[in-house]
């Protein structure tokens, strides 16, 4: 990300970028979590979010819906221009972040993970389907309630740490 903000050169953030294993949905993802912190001027970061959001249109468009994934490298290519639209840098050092997109879709397939696991041994426990299960999932957190009667529950059922804290927030 260093050589594609700071360089000034599209040649070398190309080439930076065919030595990465970054697709084009992920240098996108990667360079709108980051742009902010790169360009001083607002005209200068609406700009490069312009050229940014048409290497986003170019993926959606011609690479997702008409699958020509040739195309690919030039929505990357357009995303790389869109660092050269930054007039004034920000000079100092900047700690690039990890696209939030990613890591909140990462922490929401963890969370449906362990519903999904909790909901598994529920239906054991009630010999019940999967919506009706669903349904009366808030059972569990009212037993855990009982201190005894939640302890003897919960090692039975092998309700692990992430389980019970998933139980905590219903």
């Amino acid at each position: 990300m260093q050589s594609i903000f700071k360089s000034g050169n599209l040649d070398v953030a190309l080439r930076s970028i065919d030595e990465s294993d970054l697709e084009a949905e992920d240098l996108v993802m990667w360079m709108d979590e980051n742009l902010h912190e790169e360009a001083k001027e607002p005209d200068d970061l609406a700009s490069a979010y312009d050229i940014l959001s048409r290497a986003d249109v170019f993926l959606g468009g011609r690479v997702s819906r008409k699958q020509h994934f040739a195309f690919r490298m030039y929505a990357q290519e357009i995303a790389a221009s869109s660092a050269q639209f930054i007039g004034k840098r920000n000079e100092h050092f900047v700690k690039y972040q990890f696209p939030s997109y990613v890591k909140k879709m990462s922490d929401m397939r963890e969370s449906r993970n362990t519903r999904n696991s909790l909901l598994m041994k529920f239906r054991m426990l009630c010999h019940m389907g999967n919506e009706a299960a669903s349904s009366s999932l808030w059972i569990l957190s009212e037993l855990r309630k009982r201190k005894r009667l939640w302890d003897a529950i919960a090692s039975w059922l092998h309700i692990s740490d992430k389980e019970e804290a998933f139980l905590r927030s219903q």
